[in-house]
């Protein structure tokens, strides 16, 4: 998937990392020359907040709303994207009335742009839709057709992928107007000093990157060819923004085209090219598609294990960092999972269905957003129901050795201190099995609500949480192992400050403890219901319950009881519970 970068929202110069930068330095230095200054430290996200807050606060003492704007605009830009997304909106917050040429409509496209880096396609689409409305309404050609650059993407992944060459054939009209240019020019800062045609070269550059990505999706291959041959053209002349980065995603298009001509061969040595030449500074998705590709081919050409390497490969870089989900890596973890089906690992079938059946979840909500027709592609339950089967083996193979295992340990001379340790703790243990039969509930989500909320968060956003909480629970999502403070702030539509505090507050204990607590409730709850669980392994058992380890869930478990699962276990299969 095309990697889009923000061509006319930010200038790049020279790095200048490794120097502090003093405020006494910035106070000295005039609006432009701030903002030129941030530029110049791109990467740099320490410094680069010092010179957006240096003009921020400026701007708040002057009371210049656009200047404000355009602070909470550079600080929306140097973060993780959900602290990027809470400055955009003080963006949009501060200008939703205005018609200014550059703002709302920006604080929208950054908005979107960081929604879709999470993977939150449907918020990103909206987003970006908002946003080109706004730039129609205020004239802002650049504007539009850098929405309309995102919308294509998106369009073309996603959904009807002619739709999304229509728009393209749009895009192409308004940037071939005469007076384009000239629109460039007037919706640019003049102290920006920028290279009108240089920067219109990269609107056309990624004009015909549009349709190149476009035809490769519709496998129009000869289209695609055309353009692609266009594209590096245009690039002889183009000395600007990301030359290198639109010269390799040409490259590493063509190697897709390769493959679908056919021409395997051809793939591993454009594959073998890019990664000596550009390795360093191909992007995390770049090397999953590269890899992938020289692994597909190579299986196609009858090496079956050197192809299954390089796709190994891709999977641990898909792995290894926040990946924007395409399409294409379905075909990672589906490939994985047959291989080790043919060679019976179920280990690494369980791992790779969970992949499957996590991207499917993320494929659903994407298509049921652009293309309702295509849901039906990617329900799971077949995937659950291979999951639980080898979940099933693995627990019979590992009962049958356990049982092997006993019968060898009980031969083993047992010492008379041991003795007493073990029958001191049993007592114990039955007594805490006893409380815990009689007393034992789940989180009551109606419990008092009178601890009181620090004042900075509203009662609104309280009581939101609070209600996502109670469905959360109900509808068992902490059963996922991938949860993480950060992605269910994200599912709840609020930031992990917020949800970290009012669960503190609220039960009394930290997000850590919440979830492990909810997870071993769960499990209690399902052990004592289902003599079918209790003959799971506690491996099994564990991840059913939505930990990623034996001894965490171990662990967990006593923490919260006092005993230990297996006990647990033996007791109500004694007590025919």
């Amino acid at each position: 998937m095309r990697i889009f970068v923000f061509t006319y929202l930010v200038i790049i110069s020279a790095s200048l990392n490794g120097q502090e930068l003093q405020q006494q330095y910035l106070n000295s230095l005039k609006y432009e020359e701030l903002l030129t200054l941030f530029n110049e430290y791109d990467r740099d996200s320490i410094n680069q907040e010092k010179i957006a807050r240096t003009y921020l606060n400026r701007a708040r003492i002057e009371l210049d709303t656009i200047k404000m704007a355009r602070g909470y605009d550079r600080l929306a830009r140097i973060f993780h994207p959900e602290k990027n997304i809470a400055f955009a909106d003080s963006v949009i917050a501060l200008t939703k009335s205005m018609k200014h040429i550059t703002y709302p409509a920006m604080g929208y496209t950054l908005k979107a742009y960081y929604y879709w880096v999470i993977n939150n396609l449907p918020y990103a689409t909206e987003n970006y839709l908002i946003a080109m409305n706004i730039a129609e309404i205020t004239g802002n050609l650049q504007q539009q057709v850098y929405c309309m650059d995102m919308l294509i993407n998106l369009k073309a992944t996603w959904g009807d992928k002619r739709e999304a060459l229509d728009l393209q054939h749009i895009r192409n009209k308004i940037i071939q107007k005469e007076n384009y240019k000239l629109e460039l020019k007037n919706s640019t800062r003049n102290s920006a000093n920028i290279d009108i045609d240089q920067l219109y070269l990269a609107e056309l550059i990624f004009s015909y990157e549009n349709y190149v990505y476009c035809y490769v999706q519709l496998k129009n291959i000869d289209s695609a060819k055309y353009y692609i041959d266009q594209t590096f053209s245009i690039l002889g002349d183009y000395h600007w923004i990301d030359k290198l980065e639109h010269h390799t995603w040409l490259s590493e298009i063509e190697l897709e085209v390769s493959y679908l001509e056919g021409n395997f061969e051809r793939v591993i040595l454009e594959a073998d090219s890019l990664l000596d030449k550009y390795y360093k500074i191909l992007s995390p998705s770049s090397l999953v598609n590269i890899y992938l590709y020289k692994g597909l081919s190579l299986i196609e050409l009858k090496q079956k294990e050197s192809g299954i390497y390089w796709v190994q490969k891709s999977d641990s870089v898909y792995d290894s960092g926040n990946i924007i989900i395409n399409y294409d890596d379905r075909m990672i973890f589906e490939i994985l999972y047959g291989y080790y089906a043919s060679n019976e690992n179920p280990e690494k079938q369980i791992e790779y269905l969970n992949k499957l059946i996590k991207v499917d979840s993320i494929f659903k909500i994407n298509y049921q957003y652009f293309d309702a027709e295509l849901i039906q592609k990617y329900e799971t339950p077949k995937l659950i129901e291979e999951k639980e089967a080898l979940i099933a083996g693995l627990t019979a193979k590992n009962q049958r050795s356990k049982m092997a295992n006993w019968w060898i340990a009980s031969g083993l001379i047992i010492t008379l201190g041991m003795l007493i340790f073990y029958v001191n703790q049993q007592m114990i243990y039955k007594k805490r099995f006893k409380i815990l039969m009689a007393e034992h509930s789940t989180y009551d989500s109606s419990q008092d609500t009178s601890n009181t909320y620090k004042n900075d968060i509203s009662t609104e956003v309280v009581d939101s949480i609070l209600k996502k909480l109670d469905v959360f629970e109900s509808d068992k999502g902490f059963l996922s192992s991938e949860l993480s403070l950060m992605t269910m702030a994200r599912d709840f539509e609020t930031n992990s400050n917020y949800l970290s505090r009012v669960i503190n507050l609220k039960m009394e204990k930290n997000f850590s403890k919440y979830i492990n607590d909810l997870r071993i409730d769960f499990a209690v709850k399902e052990l004592r219901s289902n003599p079918k669980f209790r003959r799971y392994t506690i491996k099994a058992i564990a991840m059913e319950s939505g930990f990623s380890s034996t001894e965490s869930f171990r662990r967990a478990f006593y923490n919260r009881n006092k005993i230990y699962p297996s006990f647990f276990i033996k007791r109500l299969e004694k007590s025919g519970a």
